[in-house]
């Protein structure tokens, strides 16, 4: 299963394809082999938004925002939720596929 086409239709068509590239996984702009670990890397995005509101990597500028998913840290989840949902969703958006999570460890520690 891949999770997709998630935007509101009412967005201008730069807001949609920003919206678009925010869950995109640091692989897919590197070029390098794409496996399952990148959808668990949009779905942690996707968490990620609904716990905090915000987008993990977030900026008006499409060519920003690919710099920030490829080299920079998200921002720690400030609210107040457990310490292990936030552990797995920072594991979820490991920069290294290799490191992140299966569907099935996350599932264990969920």
């Amino acid at each position: 299963m891949q999770l997709t086409g998630f935007g509101p239709s009412n967005f201008s068509q730069t807001e949609q394809q920003n919206a678009e590239i925010a869950y995109t996984c640091p692989e897919a702009f590197l070029e390098l082999e794409m496996t399952d670990k990148a959808d668990i890397w949009s779905l942690g995005c996707t968490i990620y938004e609904l716990m905090s509101l915000k987008r993990p990597f977030n900026h008006s500028n499409r060519d920003i925002v690919k710099r920030l998913i490829v080299s920079k840290a998200h921002k720690p989840i400030e609210e107040n939720y457990g310490k292990g949902l936030k552990e797995v969703v920072d594991w979820m958006l490991e920069k290294d596929p290799k490191r992140r999570p299966s569907a099935e460890e996350v599932f264990r520690k969920i």
